[in-house]
């Protein structure tokens, strides 16, 4: 009689052979949905989803549980538990403390966001104290970030300020940098982020006693609402010798101080074997560092890497290194880890798009949803932590600095694919290998990856792969997988191609929630009233620039998240609800992007049909005689309180007006094109609150001259301006006080204002077809720059100048 398994390994059986009973039902019933929708008619389609819809998604919210209980099962099988710091928040005194937990910082950020916003933005009119208390690692810097970059703290206060306080302080070094902090704000100072700046200006300071340096701060922030955050504070002495300093005139200023706690003696010398083990790998050491910096700073936690790093010290590099690196998947928070498994589906050296990903890993069903918050934004923290874990690199930032790709190192891929082959959680098939994967037709996640340098063409590949009839995840980033292909992969739920694929064969992907294809279809293609069959698809793109014609059931699909085709053109919304159930039920709350719009007017039933949306590119061209563009409701786009990012393409023959525009407040993003708006009428953009980035292309706005108010682009950090007959611009730092990048292209203007020398935040201007005058007026900027003290400034000539 065999001797019966451990009770940890029966456990994961257990575990096992429950997953894979719940996935073999689930095919079964998907398949049933597939043929009961593919058979029936529209009305009957309608009254299937609305009865069945929702007790299906429960089924599938199971599966997605049972399948990361199984990884935890897994990978945490015998880990020690980490211990967790006790957490408080007292309600009353001078120093409210907020303690984020480990699993606090990943999990519960929320209500520590909400507490820590409330403390600073609370109606108390004295000077407040707020502690952030806990070991490294725990999330009080993610925390404190979050906050301090909130649009509602940046608004509330006049100045912000965060100086960083090493363990071994001098009272002398916290007063200079809040001191060259705040003579920063006020223009007298360049730039914090310049070592040698900072030098020259404690030279300056060298004959100031502590005392004269300490009022010249207090002179400095007298009056002002300030926000000032004292990271990485080791000992409460700080605060008690610069206290002082900080005045309060009763206008709700507050003041958060880091609490930080050493390295604990004991573990020292652990530290000091797991640096050994290591064995001077650089990707190990980087590794493993940002897995103890997540991890507990216990005894137990560390000699638990510690052992585990030994036990792999004489393999040979590349094994060995792997062996370590598998270290942090293992300690990994189970949130994370099929968002790093996914990494693999990505072929090597692959340079992978943030928003993609993020937009694949909520198709996943692998971002765990939390109240108030939209799972884009979630995700996002996801990444977050992987890249603090330096699991992801970082590739490309946009102009404004947000992070646009990212990439993974060679060995963490291998780790990657490693870890996901063994846990069956996805399947990469090469089709220039010729030892294909064995059982293909029983794979949930597939990528196909090819070589250029090897690919041969092989019948009996594309027939394997034909095979894969439980794949619920296609992902290729090749123009590789032939159109009969998909079609008989019909429970699919993810699909990212480069292929062409028809309207008619999109429609037979019921239980899709991610599409993505080129799909370069006729100019008059159509997407028919079968569209709402797709019942739970979050996101559609299509990458051509032909035009679609989208029905008005695009309306009822409440999953969507993300439309994006080259040229929509986008049937109104229904009036009247014609399904069992409320008006209600046809908000489309989830809907975050939608690009690009043709001629599409903006009733007021569009608005109320889309609260959330983000990001919006619309295009408007006038094609009927005597048309006017404000019949298309522009002015309504100043009621989408969500809105972020707008972009519009106007081309009109008649004049327009600003009154033809409406642009919401929360605007951080705009682009327009065409509008022929004369410069005066530029404060309906000026007076935008949060604009960052201003894109003003093909005569946007017209006219010689644009003298800007005083007060406007009170955040405005990237100017572009292309093709317009502008000649006089007058502007100063009054007008553009956080101006980062200017472009100019196929610009009139003789010179630029001399005043742009003022804004100490200018790191860069182009010139594109400008003049010579032009660019030898930016030299003369850039040399009145130097006699105020600021930043150097960088200029970029493309040469191509006229006279």
């Amino acid at each position: 009689m065999p001797s019966p398994l451990p009770a940890n390994q029966q456990q994961k059986m257990d575990w096992r052979v429950s997953w894979r009973r719940l996935v073999m039902q689930e095919d079964i019933i998907e398949s049933f949905v597939l043929d009961q929708i593919l058979a029936r008619s529209k009305v009957q389609v309608d009254r299937f989803l609305t009865r069945f819809s929702q007790d299906f998604l429960k089924v599938l919210q199971d599966v997605d549980f049972i399948e990361k209980k199984v990884m935890q099962m897994k990978g945490k099988m015998g880990v020690v538990k980490d211990q967790q710091p006790e957490n408080s928040l007292p309600a009353d005194g001078l120093s409210g403390r907020v303690a984020p937990t480990a699993n606090d910082a990943t999990m519960g950020l929320d209500s520590h966001l909400f507490r820590l916003k409330e403390r600073l933005v609370g109606d108390e009119p004295k000077l407040q104290l707020v502690s952030i208390v806990g070991m490294g690692g725990i999330g009080k810097t993610t925390l404190a970030r979050t906050v301090y970059n909130d649009s509602l703290i940046v608004e509330n206060f006049e100045i912000r300020g965060w100086v960083t306080i090493s363990q071994e302080y001098d009272t002398r070094e916290v007063l200079l940098a809040l001191l060259h902090f705040t003579e920063i704000v006020f223009g007298r100072r360049k730039q914090e982020d310049s070592v040698t700046n900072f030098i020259k200006f404690v030279e300056v300071m060298s004959k100031h006693t502590d005392e004269q340096l300490g009022e010249q701060l207090r002179k400095n922030l007298y009056g002002r609402k300030y926000l000032i955050v004292m990271d990485d504070m080791w000992s409460i002495k700080v605060w008690d010798e610069v206290r002082k300093y900080f005045p309060d005139t009763s206008n709700q200023s507050r003041i958060v101080v880091f609490l930080g706690e050493p390295c604990p003696p004991e573990l020292e010398e652990i530290g000091k074997q797991i640096a050994k083990s290591c064995k001077g790998l650089p990707l190990a050491l980087v590794v493993i560092g940002g897995l103890l910096a997540k991890s507990q700073r216990t005894t137990v936690q560390w000699k638990y890497v510690a052992k585990d790093l030994v036990s792999v010290i004489n393999l040979e590099n590349h094994e060995q290194c792997l062996k370590i690196l598998s270290l942090s998947y293992s300690h990994m928070p189970i949130h994370l880890k099929p968002c790093f498994l996914y990494l693999a589906i990505f072929p090597e050296d692959y340079e992978i798009r943030i928003s993609k990903l993020i937009k694949l890993w909520i198709a996943e069903g692998f971002v765990n949803p939390v109240a108030h918050r939209s799972l884009e934004d979630i995700a996002a923290e996801y990444l977050k932590e992987l890249i603090d874990r330096n699991l992801l690199i970082v590739r490309q930032r946009g102009t404004l600095g947000k992070m646009k790709s990212c990439v993974i190192h060679d060995l963490l891929r291998d780790l990657c694919l490693r870890e996901a082959v063994k846990e069956h959680f996805l399947c990469i098939a090469k089709v220039y290998d010729v030892n294909f994967p064995p059982n293909i037709e029983n794979k949930r996640r597939l990528g196909v990856q090819w070589s250029t340098k090897q690919f041969r063409y092989n019948p009996q590949v594309l027939n394997t792969l034909r095979s894969a009839s439980s794949t619920h995840s296609l992902v290729c980033e090749y123009e590789w997988i032939s159109p009969w292909l998909v079609p008989s992969l019909k429970l699919l739920r993810v699909l990212h191609v480069k292929d062409e694929y028809s309207p008619e064969e999109i429609m037979q992907l019921i239980n899709s929630r991610f599409l993505h294809f080129a799909g370069y279809w006729d100019v008059n293609s159509r997407l028919t009233s079968s569209v709402s069959q797709l019942w739970n698809l979050q996101t559609l793109i299509l990458r051509n620039s032909c035009k679609t014609t989208l029905p008005s059931q695009i309306w009822e699909m409440t999953q969507l998240r993300h439309l994006k085709f080259g040229k929509i053109v986008l049937s109104d919304p229904p009036r009247k609800s014609h399904h069992v159930g409320s008006q209600d039920s046809y908000i489309l709350e989830n809907l975050q992007t939608l690009s690009t719009l043709e001629n599409f007017k903006f009733i007021e039933e569009v608005r109320k049909r889309i609260p959330n949306i983000k990001k919006m590119k619309l295009a408007y061209e006038n094609n009927l005689v005597g048309s006017k563009l404000s019949s298309y409701c522009l002015e309504n786009l100043a009621c989408l309180s969500k809105l972020e990012s707008l972009t519009l393409d106007i081309k009109w023959r008649d004049d327009t007006s600003a009154g033809d525009f409406g642009f919401p407040h929360s605007l951080k993003k705009l682009t327009l094109s065409g509008c022929h708006l004369p410069w005066n009428d530029m404060r309906i953009v000026g007076s935008l609150p949060n604009l960052e980035m201003l894109r003003l292309h093909r005569r946007a706005f017209v006219g010689d001259v644009w003298n800007p108010s005083e007060g406007e682009f009170g955040r405005l950090k990237f100017l572009e301006i292309r093709s317009t007959d502008l000649k006089y611009w007058g502007a100063d730092n009054t007008h553009f006080p956080s101006l980062e990048h200017l472009v100019l292209d196929g610009v009139g203007l003789q010179e630029l204002p001399l005043g742009l020398a003022e804004i100490h935040t200018l790191r860069l201007i182009e010139l594109y077809w400008c003049k010579k005058s032009a660019v030898n007026s930016v030299k003369q900027i850039r040399e009145e720059r130097e006699n105020l003290g600021y930043e150097d400034l960088q200029i970029h000539d493309s040469g191509n100048l006229w006279d």
